[in-house]
């Protein structure tokens, strides 16, 4: 089992990588959050870890900077489970219908990217509409 101290030095490790592709440094987080460059250093280091809001000024930062979906998904998988002290994966969601197809679409969904979620909810749009004219159309509307 990993400590809290390795789910936090993981997170520091990966936001290290992700402030040297983006080129922002420790006093640009330190500025921005209005907190001490230690306190970051901190984060970094994996002896501490940022509140809720303060990462997802720190998210911000790095998605307005072209950080990739696949790297904001994984910093903020890492973040969660720093907070938590484990493997999101080791967090049961309950999945309320029993449909074994329903229960198939959740856990793919699961595996998607922000962007790609985004996409899968405007085609449920477009079908929900297509729906709704083919309502109208069998009720005479």
């Amino acid at each position: 089992m990993i400590s809290g101290d390795s789910w936090r030095e993981n997170f520091g490790q990966r936001l290290k990588i992700l402030m040297l592709k983006a080129k922002i440094k420790q006093k640009d987080i330190s500025d921005t959050l209005k907190c001490s460059q230690s306190f970051v250093s901190q984060v970094i280091s994996g002896r501490s870890i940022f509140a809720n809001d303060q990462f997802g000024v720190v998210y911000e930062m790095l998605s307005e900077v072209g950080v990739g979906d696949s790297d904001l998904n994984d910093i903020h998988r890492m973040f969660i489970e720093a907070r938590a002290n484990m493997d999101i994966k080791d967090i049961p969601i309950p999945v309320v219908d029993s449909d074994p197809l329903k229960q198939m679409i959740i856990e793919d969904l699961n595996e998607l990217t922000q962007k790609q979620l985004k996409e899968v909810y405007r085609i449920m749009e477009k079908m929900k509409i297509k729906n709704l004219d083919q309502m109208a159309d069998n009720a005479g509307i």
